[in-house]
């Protein structure tokens, strides 16, 4: 996977939406300008996401980018009966995420990392198209991301 350069994002990052539950962390929400889409990704609006709306794809290779300063980070989103298989690449070290769920179930904690060297670090989600063998898809959704 190509690795994205954060650089071009730092002054970006300051200008985060909202303060989530999690003590001590800020809420980047699906449509900020700091995460970069590459692919067709559509919106959703059903209204338990968080602000209403979140971004879904099935297109093979879609990502959604990230670069965040902090100590950790939680992806946000959707499991449901039609979710597949998703490459998390945190820093460059890649991480498979299942986000089947038998029922759907909004604004869910997807990946999660913490205690990272504080510093600028890149989270890229990639989408497989894959599914394992309980799941009707292969739907990958972004809600937001809690960076700490």
């Amino acid at each position: 996977m190509r690795s994205l350069s954060c650089e071009r994002f730092l002054l970006v990052t300051v200008f985060v939406v909202s303060t989530s539950g999690l003590q001590g962390a800020t809420q980047i929400l699906e449509n900020d300008p700091s995460i970069v889409y590459s692919g067709d990704w559509y919106t959703n609006y059903e209204s338990p996401n968080i602000g209403g709306q979140a971004f879904l794809t099935n297109a093979k290779g879609a990502t959604a980018t990230v670069c965040f300063t902090g100590t950790g980070i939680t992806w946000i989103g959707v499991l449901d009966p039609y979710s597949g298989l998703a490459q998390v690449y945190l820093d460059g070290t890649p991480n498979t995420v299942d986000t089947y769920g038998g029922t759907t179930q909004y604004q869910q904690p997807l990946f999660s990392v913490h205690g990272l060297v504080p510093g600028t670090h890149t989270l890229s989600i990639q989408v497989l198209h894959q599914r394992d063998g309980e799941t009707g898809g292969s739907w990958i959704w972004v809600d937001a991301f809690d960076v700490q």
